[in-house]
């Protein structure tokens, strides 16, 4: 008689998240977020241009890394991508926004000896 042997197809794509960065002036801020692939699963962030920020792994449902180059200021647009252990690809577009322009205080600048007229400060 023939043997008979059954298989599973696993289409199913691994869950991947990033955490969009709000504006901050820190030109390589800490990249993160979620996943459902197995600790020690390779994760990379991948800026427009498809050049490679950083890679790092899974860890009990969740990623984080450093960018190993400086952002351009503005908003970049990145994708976080995984790949589970048969196969199945997934990624995520997410954004840091970099902002490294000094915003003046009004308080350091004058102390307490600044006064308000119309809007304008004396």
């Amino acid at each position: 008689t023939p043997a008979s042997r059954s298989i599973t197809v696993d289409k199913t794509l691994p869950a991947i998240s990033g955490t969009d960065v709000p504006q901050t002036s820190d030109r390589t801020p800490d990249l993160s977020g979620t996943t459902d692939v197995a600790d020690g699963t390779s994760i990379t962030v991948t800026d427009g241009a498809n050049a490679t920020v950083c890679t790092t792994t899974a860890n009990a449902g969740a990623w984080a890394c450093t960018p190993s180059v400086d952002f351009p200021e503005g908003v970049n647009a990145l994708t976080v991508t995984t790949t589970d252990p048969a196969g199945n690809s997934n990624s995520d577009a997410f954004t840091a926004t970099i902002n490294s322009t000094p915003v003046l205080n009004q308080q350091w600048w004058c102390g307490n000896r600044c006064t308000a007229n119309a809007g304008r400060y004396h």
